[in-house]
């Protein structure tokens, strides 16, 4: 039976001392490695390492390691660890196909190490480079805007930097009527705690509409929306601010007049436009700003409310992005220095879903008045103007408008009266 056969006898139990070490087991029959050995050399099925292992293995490493060196800057955590494991398999599969099929033994240890190296590292370095972006961006962008912006800021750190960009924003200015007098009938410690108490409440509100504080200089408060993060509906959110600012300021008034403080009273002038905004300065000292000619057209817009005596001032564009939100009062012409075309500005009076039939009448026969008054038609002018102060006699807007209608009527009569002499009396 055992004719033309090779017959190898040896033992396996423990205590005979016949198990080696091999690679892939620590414990192993001495005459089974013999039987191994045997059944390759008659079958000529030898595991060997080609002469050209080296430079696969180089061949390995280099693509390896940069697809993994390109891709993995580039992606998430996740995305990270799939890629790396997609490789990992493409190497093995490889490998284990060319053993079994061929008998050919590659290096697997040498490109996986390379794998793992470079996941680690850019794991880690991103994790870093994350962590110090959000820590600037909370550091840059925390005494401007709202803390759940920052926060969501910070969750997608790439979409946010500080380089300057020109987009359409809505800035609005805010300034404390008379804060010369006003400053002047505290004492020092007195007008810390009263801008204190002034400041807190209006950033706040700011804040609550989505609003970027630019700065406060004096008793002025400068904001923006629609930057850093965006806000299709920055017209809007700066009126909506502007509004509760008013009502904030009555409400400080009366909090004010019981410490023995005097009242207050502020301006508001918005406006919107192309800007300029990103991270402007000197190398001492840096701020998140806005800057152009929109900007300056809202600044005026602040001054020009005391010409009117009215709180707020919004110039054409906000008007026009936040119409529908609003009861819109139209109240002049201006053409601003440096420009050649005059633009119209307006008076929100109140959220267009509170707003009563009265303010709608109010409304229209203001415009009644104006549209009167641009077609010098006096006397219609007067009669709606005299109504509109009979229901509102401490409108300040309409008593500059009475003292506007008379100067105009004047300078017509007296122009009619040059010009025709001969008639005696206007034309």
């Amino acid at each position: 039976m055992l004719a033309g056969a090779i017959v190898l006898v040896g033992t396996t139990a423990p205590g005979l001392f016949d198990l080696r070490a091999i690679p892939l087991q620590a414990a192993y029959p001495g005459v089974e490695i013999q039987a191994n050995v045997l059944t390759a050399i008659l079958g000529e099925a030898y595991l060997v390492q080609p002469s050209w292992a080296p430079g696969a293995q180089n061949v390995y490493f280099l693509m390896a390691g940069l697809l993994l060196a390109l891709l993995l800057p580039s992606l998430s955590v996740v995305w990270q660890l799939a890629l790396a494991v997609c490789v990992g398999l493409v190497i093995v599969g490889l490998n284990t196909t060319l053993w079994i099929w061929h008998g050919l033994v590659l290096d697997s240890a040498g490109p996986l190490l390379l794998m793992a190296v470079l996941l680690v590292f850019n794991m880690g370095w991103g994790f870093f480079f994350e962590t110090r972006t959000r820590q600037r961006l909370k550091n840059m962008f925390g005494q401007y805007v709202p803390p759940a912006l920052v926060e969501h800021m910070s969750e997608r750190p790439g979409q946010f930097g500080f380089a300057g960009q020109s987009r359409e924003l809505t800035v609005l200015f805010a300034d404390i009527r008379g804060f010369t007098q006003l400053s002047e009938q505290l004492r020092a410690d007195a007008l810390k705690q009263f801008l204190n108490q002034y400041f807190t409440p209006m950033t706040r509100i700011i804040f609550a509409q989505q609003g970027t504080i630019d700065k406060y200089v004096g008793d002025m408060i400068m904001a923006f929306w629609g930057a850093p993060v965006d806000d299709p509906e920055h017209a809007h959110h700066a009126i909506e601010a502007a509004l509760e600012m008013l009502n904030e300021t009555q409400r400080l008034s009366q909090s004010f007049i019981r410490k023995g403080w005097p009242q207050v009273r502020i301006g508001i002038g918005i406006n919107t436009g192309l800007m300029n905004v990103g991270d402007m300065g000197s190398q001492y000292r840096r701020a998140y700003t806005v800057l152009g000619d929109a900007v300056n057209l809202a600044s005026r817009l602040e001054s020009a409310s005391k010409y009117y005596g009215i709180d707020l001032l919004v110039g054409e564009r906000t008007h026009t992005l936040a119409q529908p939100h609003f009861l819109w009062q139209e109240v002049d012409w201006v053409r601003v220095k440096g420009k050649q075309q005059a633009v119209r500005i307006y008076q929100p009076l109140c959220r267009i879903a509170k707003a009563s039939p009265a303010q709608h009448a109010q409304v229209q026969q203001f415009q009644q008045f104006l549209h009167a008054l641009r077609q010098q038609h006096w006397q219609q002018a007067s009669t709606h103007l005299h109504a509109l102060q009979q229901n509102h006699p401490t409108n300040a807007l309409y008593s500059h408008y009475q003292q506007r209608l008379h100067t105009l009527h004047t300078l017509h009569t007296l122009h009619t009266l040059h010009t025709h002499p001969q008639t005696g009396t206007a034309a």
